[in-house]
């Protein structure tokens, strides 16, 4: 008798996992101009198109994604607000797709500079950043 609930659960669980892959997720068509991120860091906003030359925390390819020069970092709002908990905004520059190497690393609060040219990896943590 005690394993009728059980069934009952796994066969709930099943049910609802063949729900889930008959509905496939949509994707949004990208316009021109858009980058393509494949990978985000856990935590990080899903938004990383360009919107009046504001770029959101994700992967750029320096020449391809975003143009080489220098940007200013701007800590999102929650980083700022929980900064005492040690929370901060988070730079890499990687010296090229590879990503072993760095040339920059840096957490922050509030705004930051980083110059950048093309070939090099610019993976940005909890801040959004503009053209200097």
């Amino acid at each position: 008798m005690r394993k009728l609930p059980i069934v009952v659960t796994c066969v709930a669980i099943s049910l609802s996992l063949v729900g889930c892959a008959s509905n496939p997720p949509t994707t949004a068509s990208k316009s021109e101009g858009e980058s393509s991120q494949s990978s985000l860091a856990a935590g990080q906003s899903s938004q990383n198109k360009s919107d009046n030359n504001t770029h959101y925390a994700g992967i750029y390819t320096v020449g391809i994604d975003i143009p080489a020069g220098g940007y200013v970092f701007t800590s999102e709002q929650l980083y700022i607000d929980h900064a005492e908990d040690g929370a901060q905004s988070h730079v890499i520059v990687h010296s090229d797709s590879s990503k072993k190497d760095y040339a920059i690393s840096q957490y922050f609060i509030g705004n930051y500079y980083v110059s950048v040219s093309d070939g090099q990896i610019l993976d940005v943590a909890g801040a959004t950043f503009k053209p200097a």
